[in-house]
């Protein structure tokens, strides 16, 4: 089985593309070793008093935000250093990565933009973006794999969740023969 673990970026207004990320990580072969390398980062980088229970969370790195507000205890030069360790992951454990995105300048065409909430111009340019990275996640599990199924696991937000989950429905059913 494989786990698809996608995430978004680029929700903030003042970013220019919206990019739906998916590592396609084989439950049998990838996981544990994954899950070993990710407690070593933690070791590595994270206080031992704060180390149970600690996800990493890239815009909160980047940023300086939440848990690495404290500048001068997360120089930006110590948080890039994390970001590396943890981008290094996929090359490092073959893990495939798929992505979709939205040029958010484009789509929707300005011009119909008007027409429609902000709130509705968000949730279409995530569920575009999703449906963009799924195509391809569904892609790579009929040219690279046989006889396996992929479990999309993706962060709950309250605006988009439940449009994306009637999206991904779509690719439940077993391909015409």
């Amino acid at each position: 089985m494989k786990l698809v673990y996608q995430d978004e970026g680029g929700t903030a207004a003042h970013e220019p593309y919206l990019v739906v990320t998916g590592a396609i990580v084989d439950g049998d072969r990838q996981l544990v070793a994954i899950e070993n390398h990710l407690d070593i980062l933690v070791q590595k980088h994270i206080p031992e008093e704060d180390r149970e229970g600690f996800i990493f969370h890239a815009t909160d790195i980047w940023s300086g935000k939440k848990y690495f507000s404290d500048r001068d205890k997360w120089p930006f030069e110590k948080r890039l250093d994390i970001l590396r360790g943890l981008s290094r992951i996929p090359g490092h454990f073959d893990v495939p990565v798929a992505w979709g995105y939205i040029e958010k300048s484009k789509f929707p065409d300005p011009k119909m933009a008007i027409a429609f909430d902000p709130e509705e111009v968000e949730v279409a340019r995530h569920i575009m973006a999703f449906t963009d990275c799924s195509l391809v996640v569904e892609n790579f599990m009929r040219e690279c794999t046989t006889n396996e199924i992929a479990l999309v696991i993706a962060e709950d937000r309250a605006i988009s969740f439940g449009r994306l989950s009637r999206k991904l429905s779509l690719f439940t059913e077993a391909p015409p023969n």
